[in-house]
């Protein structure tokens, strides 16, 4: 992540954090940022096939991060306003649904990743904001693939995920 800051110029833009996100109090300053993404661990606990490699358990099942974690530390960070971007399987959006609600962070945009199109998603990209009504959209699935399995290189998402959208 350090690397790819510096590589697309975004050193005082963006900041890379190495910490514990369920004990951020002293670390980041709370209420402060307009964006926090987060792309937490997939599979809870019990679930799917958990790795032997404790680094990659870690990574991909709810050991040290569930949804409701990543949840609670964007409500944190975030300023009234603020968006929390976050990559998800689709299987668990209903899980991110609740949990962003709970944590008083609407969903406001939904977009399914697919590798091609007719495929089911593997991928689910979700956009809350925190402090806003209800009410969300759900966009055109982004396709990464041709129907050749060529790797869409110019694809141009029908919506700018880097800018906010209001409802």
């Amino acid at each position: 992540l350090e690397r790819s800051i510096e590589l697309n110029k975004l050193e005082g833009r963006n900041n890379a954090v190495n910490c514990d996100l369920r004990n951020l109090k002293g670390i980041l300053d709370f209420g402060t940022y307009s964006l926090v993404t987060m792309n937490p661990p997939y599979k809870p606990v019990g679930t799917g096939i958990e790795s032997i490699s404790e680094a990659e358990r870690i990574a991909r099942h709810e050991v040290t991060c569930t949804v409701d974690d990543a949840v609670s530390a964007a409500a944190k960070l975030l300023k009234y306003g603020g968006r929390f971007c976050m990559c998800h399987r689709p299987e668990r959006l209903c899980d991110i649904i609740v949990s962003m609600r709970q944590g008083a962070i609407e969903v406001k945009r939904i977009r399914f990743v697919v590798e091609r199109k007719g495929r089911q998603p593997w991928l689910v990209l979700v956009e809350g904001k925190k402090g806003s009504a209800p009410g969300f959209r759900i966009n055109p699935p982004l396709i990464l693939e041709d129907e050749n399995g060529n790797y869409i290189f110019n694809a141009v998402p029908t919506t700018n995920w880097s800018q906010p959208e209001t409802l």
